[in-house]
């Protein structure tokens, strides 16, 4: 099967437009669900959460979100101020910087490359020399 893509779109320098397509890097099709269930009876199990301080089951609707800011105190935040916080989706990505790559230091210039840098200084010495007389 042919791969499809996600997603599309375009990359711009200037007047260089590029077009994109991304991709997934795995395969969801063939992926395979299980169930968790019970080994004696072969019944399906719920998902039940406990409170850590009482040990008594919680029901979902007294569950909140939190972010644990220091060990043992959060931050509780409400499914509105979620919903807040989540980006955005755009169809722009954003090239902050463009690095150039690390000179490599065991590189050298050419041969005739030092030989013309050898006499264009040689040439500026002996304007410079010319013009103090």
């Amino acid at each position: 099967m042919a791969a499809r893509s996600i997603g599309s779109l375009t990359v711009s320098f200037g007047l260089v437009a590029i077009p994109v397509k991304l991709y997934t890097a795995t395969q969801s099709a063939n992926t395979i669900s299980f169930n968790l269930l019970h080994n004696k009876d072969g019944s399906r199990l719920k998902q039940q959460y406990v409170c850590q301080k009482e040990g008594v089951v919680v029901e979902r609707d007294e569950i909140v979100k939190g972010y644990e800011f220091a060990k043992d105190q959060y931050v509780r935040f409400t499914p509105e101020e979620i919903k807040a916080l989540e980006e955005v989706g755009s169809h722009a990505v954003e090239i902050s910087s463009i690095s150039r790559p690390p000179r490599d230091s065991t590189r050298r210039p050419s041969r005739t490359r030092r030989a013309h840098a050898s006499k264009r200084r040689s040439r500026r010495k002996w304007r410079k020399a010319q013009r103090s007389r």
